[in-house]
């Protein structure tokens, strides 16, 4: 009932493109964040935007949950065989998202310099998703 009456007052707005971007960026920050709380309600809007204003519209949007998805599977299967193998309590513990530059809003962030037990690890799971993409492709 309230998307109904989000939807309705979506169709008043005259700018729908500047409601995309806003509506993207925060998504993108609810994401990235994990605050979704309900992602079969975001899932809900952008299915009613996808109806109501076309594929093109929220292709973006869909997007981004594809890509979380997919690399929250790949660090689970990552942690799991690090968890199996002999390396399991060397280094620290790594928890990154990987985005393609297609779907996600683009922003400038600065570089930083990682210290290289953290590269160790991010080696490992380069080699770990190379593996992975060998073995599907």
């Amino acid at each position: 009932m309230v998307l109904d009456k989000v939807m309705m007052l979506f169709w008043y707005f005259q700018e729908k493109d500047v409601f995309e971007k806003y509506y993207m960026q925060n998504l993108a920050k609810r994401l990235l964040s994990g605050k979704t709380i309900l992602d079969d309600a975001e899932w809900s809007i952008i299915v009613t935007l996808k109806t109501k204003c076309g594929y093109q519209f929220t292709s973006k949007l869909e997007g981004m949950f594809t890509v979380m998805k997919t690399f929250r599977d790949t660090m689970q299967g990552f942690t799991a065989k690090l968890a199996a193998s002999s390396e399991r309590n060397e280094g620290p513990t790594l928890a990154i998202q990987v985005l393609t530059i297609g779907s996600w809003p683009t922003q400038t962030g600065a570089r930083c310099n990682l210290p290289k037990e953290i590269l160790a690890v991010c080696d490992k799971l380069r080699h770990s998703i190379l593996a992975l993409i060998q073995v599907e492709g």
